[in-house]
């Protein structure tokens, strides 16, 4: 199993914005909701979640995250899918696990400058001002952004906190161009199949330590 992850250093707390305040996070290190306005980014916590949230929009249980892997988690909006966010408990109080804010399927939670589900490959270079390096497609962590290559997203890699994206062809995608770009093993988003492609987000997550 390889797992892209990489130390971070910041906790999390929720927030409450106004309500139909359009919000985007300038902090890296944070997720937004829209509507209702909700933002998490410092000292995140189940008594945290408790008082943000109605009991109604929180549930606790295993959650995967990849390989036939649960964690012990949170969903907050379990019912709703397009306001769905899971916090993955850290495994290990010592030495310090991994906390994870994950975000999927249809849900609205975005990340550093709106990256979210949806968020395309071709937007992510022009947000990166150059290419990237994604992994393969066709495995559990297939897509995974690997390598800002020192661009304008390396912001979101850093000792802080890290903001994964993993991208995935349209379903119905051309067979020989999907063949090109498979396996453990990692491409340059400048791909000729990968920019025919252009890949969008399925899955981010926030992960802090």
């Amino acid at each position: 199993m390889r797992l892209v992850a990489v130390a971070l250093g910041v906790a999390m707390v929720a927030a409450v914005a106004p309500a139909g305040l359009a919000v985007t996070p300038a902090d890296p290190c944070a997720l937004t909701l829209r509507d209702p306005g909700r933002m998490l980014d410092r000292q995140v916590s189940p008594a945290l979640l408790a008082r943000a949230f109605a009991p109604n929009q929180l549930r606790d249980g295993a959650v995967e995250i990849g390989e036939g892997e649960t964690r012990p988690g949170t969903v907050i909006f379990p019912d709703d899918p397009r306001r769905c966010l899971s916090v993955v408990w850290r495994d290990r109080p010592s030495p310090p696990g991994r906390l994870w804010l994950m975000v999927e399927g249809e849900s609205r939670w975005r990340g550093y400058r709106d990256i979210g589900i949806g968020t395309d490959l071709r937007t992510l270079e022009r947000l990166n001002e150059r290419p990237f390096a994604l992994a393969g497609f066709a495995w559990d962590y297939g897509g995974t952004v690997v390598d800002w290559r020192g661009g304008r997203l390396d912001a979101i890699a850093s000792p802080r906190c890290r903001l994964i994206v993993r991208l995935e062809p349209r379903q119905g995608a051309p067979r020989d161009l999907v063949d090109q770009v498979i396996g453990d093993r990692d491409f340059p988003s400048d791909h000729p199949a990968m920019r025919a492609l252009n890949p969008s987000a399925y899955q981010v997550i926030l992960e802090l330590p």
